[in-house]
């Protein structure tokens, strides 16, 4: 049996265009990304747990961490993220990925950097942190 890897380039960020009905736009220029999911987990042992211990189903404090990097450019996406950066602002956002798993839900810029040297072209990196419940809709499994 054979397994078709999924496409790293094809995994995007995006951010909610301004305006009614919500449309979003593809942050430009990323040349990595990384999505890491984080489940506290809430320790509900006793002394009757047998020496073993017992965690709380569905509890404790879940999050959703995006990690970017690419190149600095005049899309507009862009210029909202670095703007929100900056006035501290929480943004909508979605990630999509090669089999059609997404994310969705309300993100703060933790961190954003802007980098140059005289040769070479402008680069930003960000980490995004979740900010309230983030859905998940699950793709179609195939590439």
């Amino acid at each position: 049996m054979s397994h078709q890897a999924y496409r790293g380039r094809l995994a995007r960020l995006f951010l909610a265009a301004p305006g009614d009905p919500e449309t979003f736009e593809v942050v430009a220029g990323l040349r990595s990304n990384a999505v890491s999911l984080d489940n506290d987990l809430q320790d509900a042992t006793t002394l009757d747990s047998q020496g073993f211990r017992e965690l709380l189903p569905d509890a404790g404090v879940q999050r959703l961490s995006v990690e970017a990097e690419g190149l600095a450019n005049d899309n507009a996406a862009w210029a909202r993220l670095h703007a929100s950066a900056v006035a501290r602002q929480v943004e909508r956002c979605r990630i999509t990925f090669d089999n059609g798993d997404r994310f969705q839900g309300d993100f703060a810029i933790a961190r954003f950097v802007r980098t140059g040297s005289y040769n070479e072209a402008e680069t930003f990196s960000l980490t995004l942190e979740s900010s309230g419940p983030v859905s998940f809709t699950a793709g179609g499994g195939t590439p």
